[in-house]
């Protein structure tokens, strides 16, 4: 090895990889590649024994690093791009060294007086691997079941087509004359490409290309980072990997966590914190187009109004835990009333709305409310104790018993109110009279 040592480490990145993906039984199997991988070395037993140790070592600490710290594998947070920068491509590689380097020393494979530059290339050879490597390796395991449109893929395709062309022209040479450089950062706007449009996974594609081909540039002696000095050239492609994987998973992650975070707060704004129903607002929203839809296209729909019978003296007695848990199994029941297409509303308190979209006839609704009333009158089993309540309903129809949705639920209100005064645990169909 005379000195130095390889730029880039692959199977570091590989090895770290395997153990976040399948667990810490996979180590015997590093143990046993990192071996392999080194009897094509003259190097003595002891030797190749100490880096199959500190590999595995290495491995095995930074995914127990990783994990302590809830690591998600998506890498679709902040902190787990940053934690996979820091514990992965940081102290693993510092662990591996610590016997790797050593056992090598030991060997002759290296002089005493570079010890510590040689040191200094072996981390830099093992972050770099872990950088191009891990985050690739596990998004994809992670997202492997996730389908992409065909537009997605064709875009995916001319994404990756591109960045390999360039990569090809900055790093390679391609089509260029000799003696011509281009400058690294052309390969930027891939990198905010490639997660913009296809998150984790895609930028752990772009850095595995961008390096790889920059790697493979620098082997032969061509392109932006080659200088007189291998280590120096080895110290400019590993800023340079390093400031792309960092900016790349980062912005991918960021992304990730923006899109949550719009979606967390649609589900606040649209939908019921606690049974998870939808709103008032996103009710009236599907009340409108419903409304249209059925002057349109001269169709029938019904919209339900339901009022708990017996739910206060619930929250009295019992306290406003078992009265949550009696609203959220009502939700459950009323799902499983009717079917996918139809809407369930929670308003407040113990009031629900079942809007029916394109009933045929009376026949049908009177069944689906027979159901609804039978299926609340059902015993509730909740924190050890059984629960009875009813429910008090009025039906309006749509279009006949209202042109706005807010007179919709007015009427179906009226006709609420007009069952629980004949006794309740009842259904009325809303009357002008």
């Amino acid at each position: 090895m005379g000195g130095t040592v390889t730029l880039v480490w692959l199977p570091a990145g590989i090895g770290l990889a395997a153990l976040l993906i399948y667990g810490y039984r996979l180590w015997p199997g590093i143990f046993c590649g990192v071996v392999l991988a080194n009897l094509s070395f003259s190097l003595p037993v002891f030797t190749i024994l100490g880096m199959a140790t500190g590999s595995s070592l290495g491995g095995v600490a930074g995914a127990y690093l990783l994990r302590k710290r809830h690591f998600h594998p998506e890498l679709n947070r902040i902190k787990d791009a940053l934690n996979l920068i820091i514990h992965g491509a940081g102290f693993s590689p510092i662990i591996s060294s610590l016997i790797d380097v050593p056992s090598l020393w030991l060997a002759g494979v290296t002089p005493k007086g570079e010890l510590a530059s040689f040191w200094l290339q072996f981390i830099m050879g093992d972050a770099m691997g872990v950088l191009v490597m891990t985050p690739v390796c596990i998004t994809w395991a992670s997202l492997r079941n996730r389908k992409l449109s065909l537009q997605r893929q064709s875009e995916g395709i001319i994404l990756f087509s591109s960045l390999t062309l360039v990569c090809g022209i900055v790093f390679n040479g391609w089509f260029l004359s000799a003696g011509t450089v281009l400058p690294a950062f052309l390969v930027y706007p891939f990198l905010v490409w490639a997660p913009l449009r296809f998150g984790t996974r895609g930028a752990s594609t772009a850095i595995f290309i961008i390096s790889g081909l920059a790697l493979f540039g620098v082997a032969h002696q061509v392109g932006p980072f080659v200088t007189h000095s291998t280590f120096h050239t080895l110290i400019l492609l590993w800023l340079f990997v390093n400031v792309a994987a960092i900016v790349s998973l980062v912005l991918a992650a960021s992304i990730s966590e923006l899109t949550t975070a719009k979606h967390y707060l649609e589900q606040l704004a649209l939908h019921d914190s606690l049974t998870g129903l939808d709103n008032r607002l996103l009710l009236m929203e599907k009340l409108a187009e419903n409304l249209a839809q059925v002057h349109r296209y001269d169709a029938q729909s019904v919209i339900l109004y339901l009022d708990l019978d017996g739910f206060k003296p619930v929250n009295d007695s019992f306290g406003h835990e078992v009265g949550d848990g009696v609203l959220i199994e009502v939700a459950k029941r009323l799902k499983s009333c009717v079917r996918d297409v139809d809407t369930v509303a929670r308003l407040g308190g113990d009031e629900f709305v079942v809007l029916l979209h394109n009933l045929s006839n009376t026949y049908t609704i009177e069944t689906v409310a027979d159901r609804i009333v039978e299926t609340i009158n059902i015993p509730m089993h909740l924190f050890g104790k059984t629960i009875n309540v009813g429910v008090s309903m009025g039906i309006a129809m749509i279009p006949q018993d209202g042109d706005y949705p807010h007179q919709l639920l007015k009427n179906a209100d009226i006709a609420m109110y007009r069952a629980k005064q004949r006794g309740k645990n009842q259904y009325q169909f809303y009357s002008r009279q």
